[in-house]
């Protein structure tokens, strides 16, 4: 079986693959790349400068004509925790279109489904609209099957197909 640490990167190395030839995105950033951008969320101005938290989601992608972004997680063995931080980062991130949630395990796919709902449920602007749409979220949720994971070309198929990179 392979380390859990080599699962997460190969996942995170087929999805930025994958968004570097979908065509609606400009720019694509992978954490752990020599290129990595990270996401500044604003937190607030003070006398004059832009005080800014940071978020290092697994991968970003900047669509080229709206300047939106899709942020995707990779879940495997990072404890609950991180898993809340990712939601409630992507969902503070200004000019997030989707969150994608790819886990690794079922246990992981169980707790996303949970926190998507409850958290995102809570999260809304000062118009009374959701941050991040949590019925939306809920259909980027993915559990890469164990027997999926051991192959990176069925991995990729299945990636592409139920993360829509093809429309």
């Amino acid at each position: 079986m392979m380390p859990e640490d080599e699962r997460h990167d190969k996942a995170v190395k087929i999805l930025l693959e994958l968004a570097r030839t979908y065509k609606p995105y400009g720019e694509v950033s992978a954490y752990k790349s020599r290129d990595y951008k990270k996401i500044s969320i604003i937190s607030s101005h003070k006398r004059g400068k832009v005080v800014g938290y940071p978020y290092y989601p697994d991968l970003w992608c900047k669509y080229t004509r709206s300047n939106k972004l899709d942020i995707f997680e990779v879940w495997n063995k990072q404890n609950d925790d991180a898993c809340v931080d990712d939601i409630v980062l992507a969902a503070l991130t200004p000019n997030v279109q989707s969150l994608y949630i790819v886990c690794l395990e079922k246990s992981k796919h169980e707790l996303a489904q949970i926190l998507v709902k409850v958290i995102l449920s809570s999260l809304f602007n000062e118009k009374k609209k959701y941050l991040l749409d949590p019925s939306e979220v809920m259909r980027h949720v993915k559990l890469i099957p164990n027997e999926i994971l051991k192959d990176d070309c069925k991995m990729r198929e299945f990636l592409h197909d139920e993360l829509e990179f093809a429309q």
